[in-house]
């Protein structure tokens, strides 16, 4: 069983002998492959050489927030970049993390702040080399009839979670901390990520609960009447980044640089598509239960592509280095990270130059 990040105080010791036992589940097939992987691409239409293999871990299932890479699958656009993306899905972060760590040429999507805080205070080897959400992937949602409107409002209450000890914890701590609250006056449950977990806060289990937006999109559209606000706003450092281990950066700069542009363009193709109805066609091979229902589908991928590109359409998937030395500072200055850590240490803009130029 591997350790949660989330929960253990791990030393980098630690971090080096958790490595064997993840090479170990790797090589034993355990990590579950996602529906779309492109394992099966052979070479790309304007190269002989053989694809690139790579590893794609992401941390949960069946969501539509992660449009971007079962696109780039479908839709060809790993292909293009000569890549064969073998995609697997984890529990939550934490556990994305300790593959990443493992070793290997495997890049991790998963919240920044699990990898920040981990590099900056465990001494992980692991740096972020683009960002997908520019901002947190997480709404906290209450009811209309007694909205909570800021992360100040929830000392003493009861919060509704994914799960316990994954991502969405650690964001919920440190919000909690950057707006002047003591975390261990919240008490949380695990709620799951499915829309009923919405149902928490109307039979008065939580307060609230902190959900995506395909969440709350399918509330509302079932007359649920639902309040919900980001809880970070622009910034990196509580969003999702793609993560991988300072050796996998210096021997692979080349192939990471290939996987951005093919993500990105997986991205501006979703963006661009105004009905969305493409988009859509290529999602279908995908267990997402969003899917169902067309419309919701269509609502959701709107609102999250505006994570996508919160920090300008043109930073779409890159690292911007003053947004993480401001996220950074504020993580140091609320007690999150070791206040000597150079925010400088924590993402690498050379796999992004090269790809985006």
């Amino acid at each position: 069983m591997m350790a949660d990040l989330a929960s253990t105080d791990l030393t980098r010791r630690d971090f080096l002998l958790g490595a064997a036992g993840g090479t170990a589940l790797l090589a034993s097939g355990l990590l579950l492959p996602a529906c779309g992987s492109s394992s099966s691409s052979t070479t790309s239409s304007t190269s002989t050489a053989p694809p690139a293999s790579l590893e794609l871990l992401l941390a949960g299932t069946g969501s539509i927030d992660y449009a971007c890479e079962f696109v780039a699958d479908a839709g060809g656009f790993f292909k293009k970049q000569n890549l064969d993306v073998a995609t697997h899905n984890l529990r939550n972060s934490p556990q994305v993390l300790q593959q990443v760590v493992a070793g290997g040429l495997i890049v991790g999507q998963l919240e920044s702040l699990n990898q920040v805080e981990a590099a900056a205070n465990r001494g992980a080897p692991v740096v972020a080399i683009g960002v997908v959400f520019q901002r947190s992937p997480f709404l906290c949602a209450s009811s209309s009839a007694h909205p909570l409107r800021t992360m100040a409002e929830l000392g003493g209450r009861t919060v509704g979670l994914p799960t316990l000890g994954g991502g969405a914890e650690e964001v919920l701590n440190v919000t909690l901390k950057l707006a002047g609250v003591d975390p261990g006056t919240v008490r949380r449950v695990a709620a799951g990520s499915a829309p009923a977990a919405l149902g928490f806060v109307k039979d008065g289990r939580t307060d609230a609960v902190f959900v995506t937006v395909e969440q709350v999109v399918e509330a509302r559209r079932k007359g649920e009447d639902v309040y919900a606000f980001n809880v970070s706003g622009v910034n990196p450092v509580l969003g999702k980044a793609y993560v991988v281990t300072r050796d996998t950066l210096a021997r692979h700069s080349s192939t990471l640089a290939r996987f951005l542009k093919a993500v990105q363009g997986a991205a501006l193709s979703i963006i661009n598509d105004a009905k969305l109805d493409h988009t859509l066609s290529l999602l279908q091979r995908y267990e997402l239960p969003v899917l169902s229902d067309t419309e919701a589908a269509k609502e959701t991928l709107r609102t999250i592509s505006q994570g996508w590109t919160a920090a300008g359409r043109e930073n779409l998937m890159r690292v911007v280095p003053k947004l993480w030395v401001s996220g950074v500072t504020q993580l140091k200055s609320a007690g999150v990270l070791d206040g000597r850590t150079d925010a400088t240490t924590l993402f690498a803009t050379g796999p992004g130059k090269e790809a985006f130029g």
